[in-house]
């Protein structure tokens, strides 16, 4: 079961990912564009650590519970690249979209949603070089 439930889980995330880099390349002018784009990074964000979670215990036997652990834990793993910040940015800017939306603050996390889908693309390739079973 934990295999399937962290393949699906990382589809899920692929699905949102590819979903986000598709919608970041629409014109950031068009608000209705730029608010898709932030939605789409907020599927992405949420999909992510999910996967991270699954795929922590399926692969390594690691059970760690909520977005913090799970990111803590994936970083050790050296599965977010660089650095861990631009992940607790990520998560706080999710936070901030859904709990205080406002219309200047989505232009300011718009632009940050650029330097997120680098990061989040660079975990999808870190997973898959390490678990090519992940993808489909």
């Amino acid at each position: 079961m934990n295999a399937t439930r962290s393949t699906q889980a990382f589809t899920k995330f692929a699905n949102a990912l590819a979903n986000l880099e598709r919608t970041m390349k629409l014109p950031e002018d068009n608000e209705d564009y730029r608010n898709s784009a932030i939605l789409a990074f907020l599927f992405a964000q949420e999909t992510s650590w999910k996967a991270l979670k699954w795929v922590l215990k399926d692969k390594i036997a690691i059970e760690a519970t909520g977005p913090k652990p799970v990111l803590q834990e994936a970083f050790s793993q050296k599965w977010l690249g660089s650095g861990d910040a631009v992940w607790f940015d990520m998560a706080e800017d999710r936070n901030l979209v859904a709990h205080t939306y406002s219309s200047e603050q989505a232009k300011e996390i718009y632009q940050r949603v650029k330097e997120y889908v680098k990061a989040l693309r660079q975990m999808y390739n870190l997973l898959i070089e390490k678990y090519p079973d992940l993808q489909h």
